[in-house]
């Protein structure tokens, strides 16, 4: 049975998480957790995307991120590929670290921001690595020392995350506190977000069933998302069926800023030729379509490589 898409909503908030290799651990020691942070840092940073939440466990990760430029999917991409390759050299190792495709859950956040506060920071009780809310200040690898003023995280959206418990910080933390022993109450032993939000939901009266694995928020504002994806899979679906092919595209732009060694528009920098790669990878992903990863093994070139072109092209337009 084919997976469905993501949905992934621009500016909206999302609950990610990236498991290891068939339970593997990614992260081993010290070394490991401090290397994953910093290149998150550095690249929510260049992405300009905001963190609400995160937690490392042996083998997975959580995060509660909106990303407000760069697509979650680039985002995601880049940081598990450069952390796998480090973890790989580190080790002599190679081939995959990650289970498949990291998940991720597309948020109503006005609604249940406070919710996937809560599930992420909790999850070192429920896997019973610390076994009392207390003890949560113990576990250095997770926002919630952040929360209590415990830790500074440049790249860590934490102001924000408390005022969504209250407006002055003092009495945020009170409330925040008060909210994770609310969820201990159940145990921390939510197998998954959803179970934890259908139970909020259920006891506030309102409906337990909305969503679908993707995406969770009010009735109707499911509905338009799930529709809105599969309006655009359908376009898209469309789109391939009557598009031309990468080497169509290519020679078009060739002609259209005069290159006339194929060759020529795979190199260089601020000239014609870098100008051509740019127009070429914006009309294939834009118009016609083409994932970052097929227009990147034509061009033989990282798909974050090619994003970065499609970026430089609209910015030009």
């Amino acid at each position: 049975m084919p997976r469905k898409r993501r949905i992934l909503l621009p500016g909206k908030i999302h609950h990610v998480m990236s498991r290891g290799l068939d339970g593997m651990k990614i992260f081993f020691d010290d070394y490991d957790r401090t290397l994953f942070l910093k290149k998150l840092g550095s690249l929510l940073h260049k992405s300009n995307c905001l963190c609400y939440a995160w937690c490392l466990m042996p083998n997975h990760f959580h995060l509660v991120l909106r990303p407000l430029e760069t697509p979650l999917d680039i985002i995601m991409r880049r940081l598990n590929g450069s952390y796998a390759r480090q973890f790989n050299k580190r080790r002599n190792r190679r081939g995959y670290l990650f289970q498949d495709r990291y998940k991720s859950l597309a948020t109503q956040d006005a609604t249940y921001l406070r919710e996937l506060i809560r599930y992420v920071h909790l999850n070192p009780l429920r896997a019973g690595l610390i076994h009392s809310i207390p003890s949560l200040k113990s576990y250095v690898w997770s926002g919630h020392r952040a929360m209590m003023g415990l830790d500074n995280y440049p790249w860590m959206s934490t102001r924000e995350a408390l005022s969504r418990f209250s407006p002055k910080s003092d009495r945020a933390r009170q409330v925040y506190m008060a909210f994770l022993a609310e969820g201990e109450r159940c145990g921390g032993k939510f197998e998954s977000i959803w179970e934890e939000i259908r139970l909020i939901a259920k006891e506030a009266g309102g409906d337990s069933r909305f969503g679908d694995g993707r995406v969770v928020g009010e009735p109707e504002f499911v509905r338009d998302a799930i529709a809105r994806k599969e309006r655009e899979t359908h376009e898209l679906r469309k789109l391939r069926d009557n598009r031309p092919d990468l080497q169509s595209i290519f020679d078009r732009c060739m002609k259209k800023h005069k290159i006339t060694e194929p060759a020529d528009l795979l190199r260089g920098r601020k000239n014609g030729r870098r100008e051509a790669r740019e127009d070429f990878c914006n009309l294939a992903y834009r118009r016609y379509g083409y994932s970052l990863g097929e227009i990147g093994t034509f061009l033989g070139m990282q798909p974050s490589a090619v994003y970065q072109r499609v970026v430089s092209a609209s910015a030009g337009k």
